[in-house]
């Protein structure tokens, strides 16, 4: 049995499902986007030509959201967003971790 759990279990489950080379979340937020943008489209009566540049502003947002920057490869910048919102206000909080800070200033 215990042969059996160490081939069947995986240690970690970070699983994404991809629609060519794509994960499902980020096609879905740039969806969410587009239509986002159509609504406010709809909302303020634009003309045809205004829709579509607001439906492309809408997935250029998207792609903001859901992409990585160099500075946090891990984390979409929507959660960066998030928990740079609900930090607390009265705290000091640092740009760089220390030994990564002492580190570029070493190389230098």
């Amino acid at each position: 049995m215990d042969k059996y759990q160490k081939i069947m279990i995986p240690k970690s489950t970070n699983v994404s499902i991809q629609i060519f080379f794509l994960d499902m979340f980020d096609v879905f937020a740039l969806f969410i986007g587009g239509m986002a943008g159509q609504q406010i489209s709809f909302l303020f009566n634009l003309q045809p030509t205004w829709q579509l540049v607001m439906t492309g502003f809408g997935v250029v947002v998207g792609i903001l959201l859901v992409m990585r920057t160099p500075l946090a490869p891990k984390i979409r910048n929507y959660c960066v967003l998030l928990s740079i919102m609900r930090q607390d206000q009265s705290r000091y909080y640092p740009l760089f971790l220390e030994g990564e800070n002492n580190a570029n200033k070493k190389k230098k």
